[in-house]
């Protein structure tokens, strides 16, 4: 199928048993598996926890969901740590 498609599958067996299984077609992320405005806040928050404060979080991920709206010099100043 590659590379048409980009198939994965993932399978979880528990110490009980239990098996659990995903399969996707495209990967989330993918334009034909678009990633949500809660899957980019949740990668975002996972990946800067630990390094930025929460507010410093909410003022990058204002701004980055604004960027249209600024220049580049504008944008880039309120990334800055």
């Amino acid at each position: 199928m590659f590379p048409v498609k980009q198939p994965s599958k993932v399978v979880v067996k528990t110490i009980d048993g239990s098996e659990y299984s995903e399969y996707l077609e495209f990967p989330k992320g993918d334009p034909r598996e678009p990633m949500t405005i809660e899957d980019l806040d949740s990668k975002f928050e996972g990946l800067t926890s630990g390094i930025l404060s929460k507010d410093k979080q909410a003022d990058i991920r204002g701004i980055v969901f604004r960027c249209e709206e600024m220049d580049t010099a504008e944008f880039m100043a309120g990334l800055k740590i």
